[in-house]
């Protein structure tokens, strides 16, 4: 679970055009919500994914997951 939660907030961050753009890309974040809700379950919200971009952004600075 936990490379799972690194790879989407890897994939977020990257979708959303790198890190210094992935703050204003909140929207797809919101609309990547939906999808993934819809085809996985709940666990896919835009908190989650939220959690799963500051996870990523977080470890990948501190050591390999």
């Amino acid at each position: 679970m936990i490379k799972t939660y690194f790879e989407i907030g890897k994939l977020l961050i990257e979708a959303q055009g790198g890190e210094a753009r992935a703050k204003y890309g909140n929207n797809l974040v919101k609309e990547w919500a939906i999808k993934l809700s819809n085809e996985y379950g709940r666990g896919y919200n835009y908190t989650n994914l939220s959690r799963m971009k500051k996870f990523y952004l977080y470890f990948r600075k501190v050591a390999t997951v």
